[in-house]
């Protein structure tokens, strides 16, 4: 799992990563103030594209494209609650983290009780 330490607390935020096969994956955070939440965007360069999910607190948020894409997204904050505050990564409150195919493949069998 690596941590992605670049993340502040502007509103609009756009981070790439370096994938295990080489490949740069791309996501975009977005803070919606009136709704209290992060929206995320991913995107790679073997042209995988979701726009607008929603971030919360999940083993794998990409957990449902785990037979197209190799690599997940773990979202988790200090006390289990989903991100709310525009300075929730700022602060270490909330944390993201890529994960490589091994981990990816273990947090779905950690979903599916396996």
């Amino acid at each position: 799992m690596q941590l992605i330490t670049t993340l502040d607390g502007n509103a609009y935020q756009e981070v790439s990563y370096i994938l295990d096969d080489g490949q740069k994956a791309t996501i975009v955070l977005r803070f919606l103030p009136t709704q209290g939440r992060w929206v995320m965007d991913v995107s790679d360069e073997n042209g995988f594209d979701v726009k607008g999910l929603f971030v919360c607190c999940h083993p794998n948020i990409l957990d449902k494209w785990h037979n197209i894409i190799k690599y997940g997204i773990n979202v988790s904050t200090t006390d289990g609650v989903d991100p709310f505050r525009q300075d929730d990564f700022e602060t270490g409150y909330a944390y993201i983290s890529m994960l490589n195919g091994e981990e990816t493949k273990q947090a779905t069998d950690y979903l599916n009780g396996l």
